[in-house]
C-alpha cells in the first residue's frame, strides 16, 4: 500500500491543475481568504494570518493552492519555509532564509555577516527593495506556528522581536498554521497575543469525503472506479465513518477502495494501519501524556465514555478528565457522543474511529480486540445492512462471506479449520448466486458459533440470522439463533424464555442480553 501515493500526497509538488481539481469543500473559505489578503496588499495596513486545523485536515494544501493562485493570478511573491524549520534559530536566520525562498537562491547573500541583528537589517532593507521593485506584496507560509515558537524561537526577546518586524512596515504577509491554538497567542502576556487573524479548517462533511473521492478518481482516471459509484455507497460510508471527515485518512481510505479489496483485506487492513503510525505518532506528540491516557481508555472501550467511567479507569479525577477533554476537542481528537438509553449523562467518543482501531491493535487483549476491530471494520466496509433493492444479488452476498471470511482471521490457529470460500464440489450447480447463498450459509454456520462469544457482537449475529433466513439463504431452524428469535417476537418474552428447555433458555437468554457471560457462556457454546 505505501505505492498508492494519495496518503502521502505532497501538495508543493502538485501540478496547479491537480491541486485545484483535488480541492473539495473549503472554495468559499478559500477564496475569501483570498479576497481578504488581496486587500491588506492593496492597503495601508497588513493583518497576519493563523489557519488552525489538525493533522492530515489539508492545511498543507489550503496554503498551497492560495499561494499558487497568488503568485499565478496575481503576481505575488511567495516564501514557502520547510515545515521542518532546520536552519531557522533567530529572527535574522528567518528573515534570511525567507529571503533565499523568495528569490530562489542557493546561497545566502548575508553568509559572510557574523552579526544577528546586521543580518535581520539587511533581510528586511531586501525584502522591501524586492517588494517596491515589483509592486507586488510578498506572502510568507510558515507551517507549524506553536513548534516553531516553542523549540527555535523560545525567547520572549526573540518573539516580542519578530512582532515587531511585523508591526512597522512589514516586509511581508505572513500566513502561518498550527493544529490548534498556540499558547503564545493566547496567553495575555505573550508576545503574540491577540495578533493574527484566525481561520479555521473544519473536517470535511460526509458529501465532501464523497466528492473528494471522486475528484482523486477523476484525477487518477480511475474509470473503473468511477463507473461504480453507486455500488461503493456502502464503502463511502465506511470511508467517512472510520476518516472523520479528516482528508488524509479519507485518501488513505480511498487507496484501499481504488486498488480493490483483495481476499486478504485482514493483510491490508494491516498495511493501512501501518501506513498511518506515523500520523497518529505526530498527533499524539502534540498531546500530554495525561491526554494519552485518557484517549487510550476510550479507544479501548466498547463505546462512548462518560467523564466519570474515564477516570475510574485512569484513575483520575473527573475535574481532570473533563479538563483534558476539553483539550482534545479543541485538538478535534474527541466529541461529544451518547447512548441512547442514557439520555441524562454526558458521553464521549473519537472523532477518528481508524485511530481507534490503530490504538486497539497496539494496546488491546490480541485476538479480542484484534476480533472487535475487523468486526468494526469489515461490518462498515461491507454494510451488513441489506435494505436497498438488489441487496440479495451475488455481489452482495459474497461481501458478507467475505465479511465472515476476515472475521475468521482474528483466529489464525484455527484459520486454515474456518476458511469457507471453496465449496464442496457437490453442491451440483454453477448459477454463481445459488453459489454465493450456499457459501454464505457455509460461512454462518462455521463463524457464528464462535462471533457470538463476544457480547458486543450477538445482537449482529442475530441480525444477519434473521435477514439469512428471511431471504432464504439459510433453509433451515438452526438453534439457538432460531430459538432466540422466536422469543423475541413472542407475546411475552419472559413466558416465551420459561418454555425452553433449561439449556437452551441460558443460550437464547444469552443472545437476547438477559443473561450474564458468566452463568451463560458454556450453556450458548453447547448449544451451537
Amino acid at each position: 500500500m505505501s505505492q498508492r501515493g494519495p496518503l502521502l500526497f505532497n501538495p508543493s509538488r502538485a501540478s496547479f491543475e491537480e491541486l485545484e481539481k483535488t480541492f473539495v469543500g473549503r472554495w468559499p473559505q478559500l477564496e475569501a481568504f483570498e479576497r481578504d489578503l488581496l486587500a491588506d496588499g492593496a492597503g495601508p495596513s497588513t493583518r497576519h494570518w493563523l489557519l488552525i486545523g489538525p493533522r492530515g485536515s489539508g492545511k498543507s494544501h489550503f496554503t498551497e493552492l492560495l499561494s499558487r493562485r497568488l503568485r499565478q493570478n496575481h503576481g505575488w511573491g511567495v516564501a514557502r519555509l520547510p515545515e521542518e524549520h532546520y536552519q531557522i534559530a533567530s529572527v535574522a536566520e528567518l528573515l534570511e532564509q525567507i529571503l533565499i525562498r523568495l528569490e530562489g537562491l542557493k546561497v545566502s547573500p548575508f553568509a559572510q555577516e557574523r552579526d544577528p541583528r546586521r543580518v535581520e537589517e539587511l533581510a528586511i532593507d531586501r525584502l522591501r527593495a524586492w517588494r517596491q521593485k515589483h509592486g507586488k506584496p510578498c506572502l510568507v507560509v510558515l507551517e507549524n506556528l506553536g513548534q516553531f515558537l516553542d523549540r527555535k524561537l523560545t525567547a520572549r526577546r526573540d518573539q516580542s522581536r519578530l512582532r515587531e518586524v511585523l508591526m512597522q512596515e512589514p516586509p511581508f504577509i505572513l500566513l502561518a498554521t498550527a493544529t490548534s491554538y498556540v499558547e503564545a497567542t493566547v496567553e495575555h502576556s505573550a508576545p503574540f497575543y491577540d495578533f493574527f487573524q484566525i481561520s479555521m479548517l473544519d473536517e470535511l462533511s460526509r458529501e465532501e469525503v464523497i466528492g473528494l473521492v471522486q475528484a482523486r478518481a477523476q484525477w487518477d482516471q480511475d474509470e473503473n472506479l468511477l463507473g461504480r459509484m453507486e455500488q461503493v455507497k456502502l464503502r463511502l460510508e465506511a470511508i467517512f465513518h472510520f476518516s472523520g471527515g479528516n482528508p488524509r485518512l479519507v485518501l488513505a481510505l480511498y487507496g484501499v477502495l481504488r486498488h480493490g479489496v483483495t481476499e486478504d483485506l485482514h493483510t491490508q487492513l494491516l498495511e493501512l494501519l501501518d501506513e498511518v503510525t506515523p500520523y497518529y505518532q505526530a498527533r499524539l506528540t502534540n498531546v500530554s501524556p495525561q491526554m494519552v491516557r485518557v484517549l487510550t481508555e476510550m479507544a479501548l472501550a466498547e463505546g462512548p465514555l462518560t467523564p466519570a467511567e474515564i477516570g475510574r479507569r485512569t484513575r483520575l479525577t473527573t475535574p481532570q478528565v473533563t479538563a483534558n477533554i476539553t483539550r482534545l476537542g479543541d485538538e478535534r481528537f474527541v466529541r461529544p457522543g451518547g447512548r441512547p438509553e442514557d439520555q441524562r449523562s454526558r458521553y464521549y467518543e473519537l472523532t477518528d474511529r481508524l485511530f481507534r482501531i490503530w490504538m486497539q491493535m497496539r494496546e488491546g487483549e490480541p485476538v479480542r480486540q484484534r476480533l472487535l476491530l475487523l468486526t468494526e471494520f469489515f461490518q462498515r466496509w461491507y454494510g451488513w445492512d441489506w435494505e436497498e433493492p438488489g441487496s440479495e444479488s451475488p455481489g452482495r452476498c459474497q461481501d458478507l462471506l467475505k465479511t465472515l471470511d476476515h472475521l475468521s482471521e482474528a483466529f489464525p490457529d484455527e484459520h486454515d479449520a474456518l476458511r469457507v470460500w471453496q465449496l464442496d464440489s457437490s453442491s451440483g450447480t454453477d448459477d454463481p448466486q445459488l453459489i454465493a447463498r450456499e457459501a454464505l450459509a457455509q460461512a454462518f454456520r462455521a463463524h457464528m458459533p464462535r462471533l457470538a462469544r463476544v457480547p458486543r457482537l450477538r445482537p449482529h449475529v442475530l441480525e444477519c440470522y434473521r435477514r439469512l433466513r428471511e431471504r432464504g439463504i439459510l433453509t433451515e431452524d438452526i438453534p439457538p439463533y432460531s430459538d432466540a428469535l422466536a422469543v423475541q417476537n413472542a407475546p411475552s418474552v419472559d413466558r416465551a424464555l420459561s418454555a425452553l428447555h433449561p439449556e437452551m433458555r441460558e443460550a437464547v437468554a444469552l443472545l437476547l442480553g438477559r443473561a450474564s457471560d458468566e452463568a451463560g457462556d458454556s450453556k450458548q457454546q453447547s448449544a451451537s
